[in-house]
């Protein structure tokens, strides 16, 4: 009896320590959870972390980089339209200046032309009463055929008489038909008139008293001449 006893009061000195073994384990096992919960990931607290930074700076900088770009595209179209329409007006400014300066050149030659023109037209006036000069002289007839000094004088005159003419000729000098001609005012001047029977039309000259000469449009000299009276 007293033997049982004695195994139940130690059985039931095993029994506690029994259970500290268990709540000691389940201790162990509490304090093994913060570990365990240490290595779990942590929930995103919706801060950015300093890549994202990154990129959202770069980003801007990209848009910053993109509207300066398309600013200066703006400048350079703009400054491209203004330089477009400075060369059209320099364009059009240089063709009006050739086209005024093509007519300043133009009307220059002319009233040079015109002036050499009336210079040299005012030469030869100055110069056609010799020519009327030597076409009497060549006319003239030698009394003496056997002079020899004398026919050698009339060769001469007649000479210088055919070179003068080829030089007003090649100065575009012309003589102005007359006779057997209808009177023109424009060229002829009219002495008087004379009674030409059947021969000659009324109104035709039938003389010559002077020959007239021009140079192109411009008359040097009428031709003064008489004309068939009309009946």
């Amino acid at each position: 009896m007293a033997g049982k006893e004695h195994d139940a009061i130690h059985g039931t000195e095993e029994t506690p320590s029994a259970m500290d073994e268990q709540t000691h384990s389940e201790h162990e096992t509490v304090n093994a959870d913060p570990a365990v919960r240490e290595d779990e990931p942590k929930e995103h607290d919706g801060r950015d972390g300093p890549s994202e930074q990154a990129e959202d700076a770069a980003v801007a900088d990209e848009a910053d980089t993109a509207a300066a770009e398309d600013e200066g595209a703006e400048e350079l179209r703009q400054e491209i339209q203004r330089l477009s329409q400075e060369k059209e007006q320099l364009v059009a400014q240089y063709t009006r200046l050739r086209a005024d300066f093509e007519n300043f050149r133009r009307r220059k030659e002319e009233e040079f032309s015109q002036l050499e023109q009336r210079a040299t037209a005012d030469v030869i006036k100055q110069l056609l009463p010799v020519l009327d000069n030597l076409e009497r002289a060549a006319a003239a007839t030698v009394s003496d055929t056997d002079n020899t000094a004398e026919s050698q004088i009339l060769q001469g005159i007649h000479m210088v008489l055919r070179q003068f003419k080829q030089v007003l000729e090649q100065m575009g000098v012309e003589a102005i038909p007359s006779v057997g001609h209808p009177f023109n005012p424009d060229v002829h001047e009219a002495v008087a008139q004379v009674e030409a029977g059947d021969e000659y039309e009324p109104g035709t000259v039938v003389e010559e008293l002077q020959r007239g000469y021009r140079m192109g449009d411009r008359i040097l000299r009428y031709s003064m001449v008489n004309v068939a009276a009309s009946e």
